[in-house]
């Protein structure tokens, strides 16, 4: 990865930060495409199809009912993700696969036999590290060849929103002649000044978010768009040459956001006009909250993961003393269970503790 600076234009000036990163396209969204993975068993090759998403495909030549690899090494940051598998069915036989995970089994289907068609099997909450392997099996029966296109991780605190469906613009056009572009096509900036925006940017709650901007460039020099948010200039981004028009990238900006739907709007503001942009991504900067509750005691109240909280028990009954701290819910780490005075460690979870005596 590499890092690109820019001067940026602020308006509300030290209420806002503009931050700009140059990402790898496998990072946004977590598309990787089949033809970028690392193939094993007996055997996957590429061939070329116009309906896969960057114009290849995978396709099992091995023995029949013989397993076939296609994996990759994930790079984002450890979470709970989505993961999307696109693969093509076929009308004269059915196929297997299987989604691993540091060669775990996460889930597994068959083709239905019933068209030829691109499918997206979607697995929901799935646990993955940065550094775990995510690994596509697939099994060929009769004249089938269990074709894989990509693997998609999705992180659901991110919300996608597609260029092609902005809301207006002035001088841009969609297209999608060009490979690799995720939804239906992308939009092609025009000279300076040509603009698109969406009014439905829509967030629970105001504060600080990122915006990543996935693009395609090629020119000898920057290409630098403003980034305005309800109105308001917020910064610019200096767009810099991912070396394709089918080789994509992120650039990043963080703007504020108010509840409720806001309009984002990106102008071109070099002569050359702006890049191809695909998508943009918009996910909070903000660090989640989670509820301790404390009861027969103090320390109740909303904190962040890893903070750490002074709990104190509550004054003991006549006659009785503190015993010890019972958690009731959640996994805090308790310093002195046994002490009527001390910390406990929070989770990214909600957690309930009691003081007993």
């Amino acid at each position: 990865m590499t890092e690109a600076t820019a001067t940026t234009k602020l308006s509300l000036a030290a209420m806002v930060m503009v931050l700009l990163v140059l990402l790898p396209c496998t990072a946004f969204g977590g598309k990787v495409e089949a033809e970028n993975m690392t193939l094993s068993g007996d055997a996957y090759e590429l061939e070329a199809d116009a309906g896969a998403s960057n114009g290849q495909r995978l396709r099992h030549v091995g023995l029949l009912d013989t397993p076939a690899y296609a994996a990759y090494t994930f790079t984002g940051a450890s979470g709970t993700y989505t993961v999307n598998i696109r693969y093509f069915d076929e009308n004269d036989g059915a196929s297997d696969w299987e989604l691993l995970i540091n060669n775990v089994s996460v889930d597994s289907w068959s083709g239905s036999a019933m068209d030829e068609a691109y499918h997206v099997r979607t697995v929901a909450s799935v646990a993955i590290n940065n550094g775990d392997e995510i690994k596509v099996k697939g099994v060929r029966h009769q004249n089938v060849h269990a074709r894989i296109d990509y693997v998609e991780t999705i992180d659901p605190a991110v919300t996608d929103y597609q260029c092609e469906d902005h809301t207006a613009q002035s001088g841009c056009t969609i297209k999608s002649r060009k490979k690799g572009y995720n939804g239906t096509g992308y939009v092609d900036m025009g000279g300076e000044g040509t603009w698109f925006e969406w009014n439905n940017v829509n967030e629970n709650g105001s504060g600080s978010y990122n915006l990543s901007f996935r693009y395609a460039l090629v020119d000898t020099a920057n290409r630098t768009c403003e980034i305005s948010v309800n109105g308001t200039a917020i910064g610019t981004i200096p767009f810099a040459s991912t070396g394709g028009w089918s080789t994509w990238a992120t650039m990043d900006i963080i703007v504020p956001l108010g509840a409720g739907d806001n309009t984002v709007r990106v102008t071109a503001s070099t002569a050359e006009g702006g890049p191809n942009v695909d998508q943009m991504a918009v996910s909070s900067t903000q660090a989640e909250n989670y509820t301790l509750t404390v009861n027969s005691g103090s320390g109740d109240g909303s904190y962040t993961d890893g903070a750490s909280v002074t709990i104190t028990a509550d004054t003991a009954p006549a006659g009785q003393e503190f015993d010890i701290w019972l958690i009731n819910s959640g996994n805090p780490t308790i310093a002195d269970v046994t002490a009527p005075s001390t910390t406990l460690t929070m989770p990214a979870e909600d957690v309930t503790v009691t003081a007993t005596y």
